[in-house]
């Protein structure tokens, strides 16, 4: 596999510049000599084949050769909606989330969350996806969503989805995935647990309450194992 580089550029076939970070890190990081292949991507699902032709320190020009639609999504559109985590615990919840498969990633603000939604920073969140894209392969950026609230987030929920909501205070559920669902939805609160109030209003919107141990586990934690079992069986 060619090393694989992110461009926000419109990429089409013939001769093209890359510039910037990524050109950079090209030239001088990986120190990639003219001649050689690279990948490109930019998030939509394609895939493109380029050479070298020259590459400076922040300037590389490419002879992008052939393009193709290169799919390594899951077949379950899974989309979490979770507290956020203090710090590197986030970007690393965001990395791995990426790296799983999932769908889409909606921050939420619950009655007993430490990070709060003004303190959430979604573009960062979003640069962090695009470098993880280009490790694990994927050509199809998982989205970030913007901040809402636990209540904004059960207001609208879809019937043909697998609507899940993780709570401690439950019995483990045993298995919690039957046979192939193409939409789920998963809720996982912060540290301190989603409050009375916020369960009572899970369970008045038909969210079907699950528990995966007897453990406290911390969001990115329980976040993982979920997205796992959600989107590979469990």
């Amino acid at each position: 596999m060619s090393e694989r580089f992110y461009t926000s550029l419109e990429i089409s076939l013939g001769m093209m510049e890359l510039r910037g970070a990524e050109a950079h890190h090209l030239a001088v990081v990986s120190r990639i000599a003219p001649g050689s292949l690279i990948a490109l991507f930019s998030g939509d699902g394609r895939e493109f084949s380029a050479e070298v032709l020259e590459a400076k320190k922040n300037r590389v020009l490419l002879d992008v050769k052939s393009v193709a639609y290169v799919c390594r999504e899951p077949k379950v559109k899974l989309t979490i909606f979770a507290a956020i985590p203090k710090a590197q615990r986030c970007d690393f919840l965001i990395e791995k989330l990426t790296e799983v498969g999932v769908y889409r990633f909606v921050p939420i603000d619950c009655e007993y969350s430490v990070i709060k939604a003004r303190q959430i920073n979604t573009d960062k969140f979003r640069r962090g996806v695009i470098e993880a894209s280009k490790q694990c392969l994927r050509n199809q950026f998982m989205e970030i969503a913007e901040p809402i609230s636990f209540t904004e987030s059960v207001q609208n929920i879809e019937d043909s989805a697998l609507n899940l909501f993780a709570n401690l205070e439950q019995e483990p559920s045993g298995k919690i995935f039957h046979g192939q669902t193409e939409k789920v939805n998963i809720w996982i609160g912060p540290e301190g647990g989603f409050s009375a109030a916020e369960v009572k209003l899970a369970l008045e919107k038909g969210l079907k309450i699950i528990c995966i141990g007897k453990t406290i586990l911390r969001v990115e934690t329980a976040a993982l194992v979920l997205a796992g079992l959600a989107i590979h069986g469990g």
